[in-house]
């Protein structure tokens, strides 16, 4: 019976599943991202006697990930994982409850009536399976924790001798005259390093993954240095990809008959779209409309047609493709494929050539048959910048699929653990800007590792070694040009050993800029007009010898006569991270107008970037996940 049953409702029955599967995902993916195999069961630790597991954080999980698409994720979160940042939020959430800071309903709804805010809300629920409550609770639980923070955080005022510092700091300014000296112009004249010097910075460096000036932390202090070297291997892939080239197939198709005539049915049908308004004499009555020509939009939509056609060719290419080497792969019981030789992959030689047949285009093959890590597979030209695009899911590139691949990320976290991306396995298509579209497979790994030897790192050592001591010898040279400025013009001994120098605008400490999404003051390092980016060391250099000329001044007023002061005082300035030293002469000192004291509008705006420089201080401290669980006693498990 059950039999004759599953026969006459399999269809339906084979729909219903294929549903039920698709939400069992997409809730499983909301609700225990990052989980790995752990799921709801598993146990972090302990509140107040009470067993804190990974379901206990369903609620702040999706609260999180609501305020991540509506942008205001909380900036304290530490971010260095999603499970660490939602225990995170899940105590401070429970101890701004138990404290009394539990939001109002009205607060949200203040809140909702910035229209910006309820746009962006509104497009979430549209387009997300997130509904409108879920939104309105995490929306409401952030209020809750915000409540006790801005209480705790805006307890103190800073002192009047801190403001008055403070705005000396903010509203004095320098000017100087600097000679910037980069190791990387001078290292083709150093000679061949010793065997000693290559030993020494390989044993120093083996164990750090090289640092890139992009990143947001500095490198590693090792040895009192802070230089960018790294001989670590980073995680690496090798891929090889089917391109199929929608400029290619463009010049091998002509316009037909049937695009002409789909053309003009949607010229037809779509009248209002073509409108312009018929010109004359200005009259008080509406402007008339008429309709645009056809030949005038003829070749605009023919070319639409023709793309059209191209998109349903890429459909029905890449659907066979996916079909074709997915074939001979078997599903295990973990939802990865159960791995498979090299020799039984589908060749994508023949695969492209199949493709001539049934379709009449070849796409083109491409192996990346070096390892590339993830800033070698986002400089790859054309495929490094394809994305696939996902709904509900931020846009994801080669390099954030390829490297998640199942012996890269054994617990897959985000996309790939709905992709159960593997190797040897087709990854989702990616599409590039022009249109082009991207099959790919990862066909080798090589997981993060220290290298074996210095003969596997010989050549990157050579090079960094001897940018280490061309940059030894920049530092030197600057300390002595410093040293030469006590006594003559910085530029006249840049002339003289023919360098050039460098004379900003003159510039402050710290300058207050508003935040976009906050409307608060926040403070940042001031920008140096001939710099592409603030250099803080380069700043503070500059008004440690602004403060050191004032010193010699009130010093040489209560001497006398007989001491001497530099008009123009100088310091070298190297920067270990770039590689780079600086020698800077101070040539002006403007220290903070004496109205500025007395203007109460700068006053309240200092005082008002002081508070939150030290709140923004104070909450990465006070509202870390160490801090909170010391509060609110968590005990972490044992695992």
């Amino acid at each position: 019976m059950s039999m004759k049953l599953m026969r006459k409702y399999s269809k339906p029955l084979m729909a219903f599943f294929g549903v039920l599967l698709m939400v069992t995902f997409l809730v499983g993916y909301t609700f225990t991202s990052g989980l790995g195999s752990r799921g709801n069961g598993f146990i972090l630790g302990s509140l107040n006697g009470r067993s804190i597991t990974t379901g206990s954080l369903t609620q702040v999980r999706i609260d999180l990930r609501i305020l991540r698409y509506l942008r205001l994720r909380p900036l304290w979160l530490g971010g260095r994982s999603d499970s660490n940042d939602s225990l995170q939020f899940y105590l401070l959430l429970n101890e701004a409850r138990a404290s009394g800071f539990q939001a109002s309903p009205d607060q949200v709804r203040s809140e909702l009536r910035n229209k910006q805010l309820l746009t962006v809300v509104q497009h979430l629920a549209d387009t997300t399976q997130y509904a409108f409550p879920a939104i309105a609770q995490a929306l409401d639980d952030l209020d809750t924790v915000n409540n006790m923070v801005n209480f705790v955080s805006g307890a103190a005022m800073p002192s009047r001798p801190q403001v008055l510092h403070f705005m000396s700091r903010l509203f004095s300014t320098v000017k100087v005259v600097y000679v910037q000296l980069r190791a990387a112009n001078a290292v083709d004249h150093v000679p061949a390093p010793s065997q000693a010097a290559l030993t020494r910075l390989y044993q120093a460096y083996r164990h750090v993954f090289p640092w890139t000036p992009g990143s947001s932390a500095p490198p590693p202090l090792i040895n009192g240095h802070r230089y960018p070297f790294g001989f670590r291997f980073p995680d690496r892939v090798k891929i090889e990809f089917i391109k199929l080239d929608r400029a290619q197939v463009r010049k091998n198709m002509r316009p037909t008959v049937a695009d002409v005539q789909a053309a003009y049915h949607y010229y037809l049908r779509h009248s209002s779209r073509f409108t312009i308004a018929a010109t004359g004499p200005a009259t008080t009555q509406p402007a008339a409309h008429e309709l645009e020509p056809w030949n005038q939009v003829k070749e605009r939509l023919v070319e639409m047609e023709i793309n059209r056609r191209i998109d349903v060719l890429f459909r029905h290419i890449s659907d066979m493709i996916m079909h074709l080497t997915s074939k001979p792969w078997v599903a295990g019981l973990s939802d990865y494929s159960r791995r498979l030789p090299r020799d039984k992959w589908v060749s994508y030689r023949l695969v492209a050539k199949r493709m001539q047949r049934e379709f009449g285009y070849q796409p083109a093959v491409g192996f990346l048959n070096h390892w590339l890590d993830a800033g070698g597979l986002s400089a790859f030209k054309g495929i490094g910048s394809a994305v696939y695009r996902q709904s509900g899911f931020p846009r994801q590139t080669l390099a954030d699929l390829a490297l998640q691949v199942r012996r890269l990320e054994p617990k897959p976290k985000g996309l790939a653990l709905l992709l159960h991306l593997q190797i040897g396995r087709e990854g989702p298509v990616l599409v590039d800007r022009h249109g082009n579209q991207y099959i790919y497979r990862v066909v080798a790994v090589s997981k993060a590792h220290d290298p074996s030897s210095m003969a596997k790192v010989k050549k990157a050592l050579i090079q960094d070694a001897k940018l280490l001591e061309a940059y030894r010898g920049a530092v030197a040279r600057c300390r002595e040009m410093a040293v030469q400025a006590q006594f003559r013009p910085l530029t006249a001994i840049a002339k003289a050993n023919g360098l050039n120098f460098f004379t900003p605008k003159q510039f402050g400490e710290l300058q207050v800029v508003e935040d976009p999404y906050t409307g608060m003051p926040v403070l940042v390092p001031a920008q140096v007009s001939t710099m592409t980016h603030p250099l803080p060391s380069f700043t503070k250099a500059a008004f440690n010898l602004a403060i050191k000329l004032q010193s010699q001044v009130q010093h040489a007023g209560h001497a006398g006569a007989k001491s001497t002061v530099s008009a123009h005082p100088a310091a070298a300035v190297p920067v270990d991270s770039r590689l780079e030293a600086f020698t800077i002469q101070l040539i002006h000192s403007s220290p903070m107008p004496a109205a500025n004291l007395s203007n109460v509008q700068s006053l309240d705006r200092v005082i008002r970037s002081l508070t939150q420089s030290q709140a923004i201080q104070f909450e990465l401290h006070w509202l870390s996940l160490k801090a909170v669980s010391a509060r609110v006693g968590f005990v972490p498990a044992k695992n």
